[in-house]
């Protein structure tokens, strides 16, 4: 019985952590209907952002924590402003093929410029709580695990604060309904979406952050990232930022049991496989709509 309790309560703690890493993303999907593939190099923006705070600024983690959210929120900000811009400016044939094409040629260049400037080394930081917690005799969990899980469950609660119960987030529901609605009755899309895309990248950076005393930081780290991301967002549906929530317990839930009950080589697999699951069965996800939402 302890070990079963010892798993879920990992795998409850990691999941907090991979629902913040896909609700970001699934608020681009809900909000813009497109694909963000520099989601991850967002994430290692927060990453880097924390250790440097932490370790060349001499921060107390604290205020790291929040110079990392705020340095990849002005990355998501830019990231809309600038280089996607032209899907505001001009009426493309094909926008999601135009986003796909320029976050990815993106999260390439994120990761090689990383390499260049901070080279290939593992970088980590001092925990919030380095300490492991008994849980009553049931389980074993480190402190920072429990910190990283508590700042993911606010965070998440911010979200959905913005989104239901704020101007900022009708705006955002408005536009995901139809977009040349949006705009007809005065709402203005360019900065809704620059907003979007800020909350997203500030989201993706908080995960970088307060995982790096955890797995630490390195210049791809933003790829796993990435991925873990695409699959809570098609597993909860897109658009759903609850299914997100759930989506991110599901698939670590997934990875931790079958690693400690089957094989460790193929952690992903586990994940991957109720993702194809979920897609046969039900094609939306498991809380997704033909029309979608934020």
């Amino acid at each position: 019985m302890r070990d079963f309790s010892q798993v879920f309560v990992l795998g409850t703690a990691i999941g907090g952590l991979y629902a913040l890493m896909g609700v970001g993303l699934n608020l681009i999907f809900g909000v813009m209907r497109v694909a963000n593939l520099a989601h991850g190099a967002l994430y290692m923006v927060g990453g880097y952002a924390a250790y440097f705070a932490a370790t060349r600024a001499h921060l107390p983690l604290a205020l790291a924590m929040a110079v990392a959210v705020l340095a990849s929120g002005a990355a998501g900000y830019a990231l809309n402003a600038t280089v996607l811009r032209p899907l505001y400016r001009q009426r493309l044939e094909r926008p999601s093929e135009f986003v796909l094409i320029v976050t990815f040629a993106l999260s390439l260049v994120a990761s090689s410029a990383a390499t260049v400037l901070f080279s290939s080394d593992y970088q980590k930081i001092n925990g919030f709580w380095p300490v492991d917690l008994d849980l009553g005799g049931w389980a074993m969990i480190s402190g920072d695990r429990v910190v990283a899980f508590a700042f993911a469950l606010v965070l998440i609660a911010g979200l959905i604060w913005l989104v239901y119960f704020t101007d900022t987030g009708r705006g955002w529901r408005a536009l995901a309904q139809s977009r040349s609605g949006a705009e007809i009755v005065g709402i203005d899309v360019f900065r809704l979406s620059n907003l979007a895309f800020a909350t997203s990248g500030a989201l993706a950076g908080a995960a970088g952050a307060i995982l790096v005393p955890l797995y630490l930081a390195y210049p791809t780290m933003g790829s796993s990232a990435l991925v873990k991301s695409f699959v809570v967002v098609i597993l909860g549906g897109l658009g759903s930022i609850a299914g997100s929530l759930i989506a991110g317990f599901l698939l670590a839930w997934a990875e931790v049991f079958g690693s400690i009950y089957i094989d460790p080589a193929y952690s992903d697999l586990y994940g991957f496989s109720i993702m194809i699951l979920v897609l046969l069965l039900r094609p939306n996800g498991l809380f997704g709509k033909l029309g979608r939402m934020v």
